[in-house]
């Protein structure tokens, strides 16, 4: 990949931005190559799968990939993801990390660079540049599941992140029940047992018995799942198109896909990127002195 700043569809990407994208297709290289070895399914998603499509390539106010595995293929990978991601990379998801991880997907990391978020300063885990390992669960053919199954989904992450942060972020639990609840259960469960307990529920419905899958570590509401689910069988086969140096794995159906995702995906409107508030993006420097110098100008007050 060329490091140098160029312009893309009357789009200037700086060469800080360059440099980034090629440590994350470092990344997405080993994690194809990991997925090819142990014969696990994964595909572009979101801007990925929309940049592979119209642009060959990120779309040029793009700063990540994301990817995205059915559950099945996804534990698979996080089963032999120890043993096949070794130093610069680093896999990471609740299960791998020394300190609770919030996050309801996989990241696959690189050592020695820097790819910072304003709420994650204070926590201890791996912050290096990364792209996202997403996954597929299944939602009820019977649409009359689903505001239960909802329900179900929401009292799980409440329940997820009360024991990630308990409440040291200067929430009141006695404002009103439900947060008491929530306070109760955070300091009486432990964090990775109720992670354990969440990923259970996302797979309470399993793909090889119903037609649509959703994302789901972006399961929001009844609406959402309704706008955004996608018939499985746009992923019975794969293709390769190009993405910048190499060939990027898509569904077969990809149009309906990002028809589903974004209406007339053809036509570019450019938008501030999902992770557009980092603090700190450094292809070339460690996030641990980062954190300190962050973390100490937070207690002077500067």
């Amino acid at each position: 990949m060329n490091l140098e700043e160029e312009e893309r569809d009357g789009y200037i990407v700086p060469r800080q931005i360059k440099q980034v994208w090629s440590v994350q297709m470092k990344l997405l290289v080993k994690l194809l190559e990991v997925c090819k070895k142990h014969h696990l399914s994964i595909w572009a998603s979101s801007g990925t799968l929309l940049g592979a499509v119209r642009h060959k390539g990120y779309i040029p106010w793009d700063d990540d990939v994301d990817m995205v595995m059915m559950r099945d293929d996804y534990q698979k990978l996080i089963e032999v993801a120890p043993r096949e991601f070794a130093s610069p990379y680093f896999f990471q998801c609740a299960y791998t990390e020394s300190v609770p991880y919030h996050r309801g997907h996989a990241q696959l990391r690189m050592n020695d660079t820097a790819a910072i978020l304003p709420h994650d300063v204070t926590r201890n885990f791996h912050q290096g540049i990364f792209i996202d390992i997403f996954v597929f669960d299944a939602l009820p053919d019977d649409e009359s599941l689903y505001a239960s199954y909802v329900e179900e989904l929401d009292e799980a992450q409440r329940h997820v992140m009360s024991a990630y942060t308990k409440f040291k972020l200067g929430l009141n639990p006695f404002g009103n029940l439900r947060m008491l609840k929530s306070w109760i259960y955070a300091h009486t469960h432990d964090y990775l047992k109720t992670f354990r307990a969440y990923e259970a529920l996302l797979s309470k419905y399993k793909i090889s018995e119903n037609r649509y899958v959703v994302k789901s570590g972006l399961i929001h509401n009844l609406q959402y799942i309704k706008d955004k689910r996608i018939d499985k069988s746009c992923y019975v086969e794969t293709i390769y198109l190009p993405f910048e140096d190499i060939e990027m794995p898509v569904p077969k159906g990809y149009d309906v896909v990002l028809s589903t995702l974004y209406g007339d995906y053809m036509s570019p409107v450019k938008q501030p990127t999902y992770h557009g508030g980092f603090l700190v993006l450094d292809p070339e420097r460690s996030y641990q002195p980062y954190l300190n110098e962050l973390r100490k100008k937070g207690k002077s007050g500067r």
